[in-house]
């Protein structure tokens, strides 16, 4: 729980940041989701769940978009979070996950 918290106070300091930070906006949001442990996070519940890669895929994007606002940053930020699944999945598996995680 504290995590999370983390990750908002994080988040709401990068907004105030940002806001003259102009086009390098998408770097320092990325760059607030990594050094606040993110992927640790995702990794932790991920753990604890019984879900497919796919919808994990899916629904960590969609937590990163709602999180940083940019649909930019939560793409890159996913993939990086869930390129360890792909190596348990086939062909076909990784295809469908950089689907999951570009929809999202």
């Amino acid at each position: 729980m504290m995590r999370w918290v983390s990750i908002r106070v994080r988040l709401a300091h990068d907004s105030a940041c940002r806001s003259g930070a102009g086009r390098g906006g998408d770097h320092l949001r990325r760059q607030v989701l990594v050094d606040a442990g993110a992927g640790d996070v995702v990794a932790d519940a991920a753990r604890d769940a019984d879900i497919s890669a796919l919808l994990l895929g899916f629904l960590v994007v969609v937590g990163i978009r709602v999180a940083t606002g940019s649909a930019t940053v939560a793409t890159i930020t996913a993939a990086g979070i869930v390129a360890p699944l792909a190596t348990t999945l086939d062909r076909p598996g990784v295809s469908l996950l950089a689907l999951a995680i570009g929809c999202g």
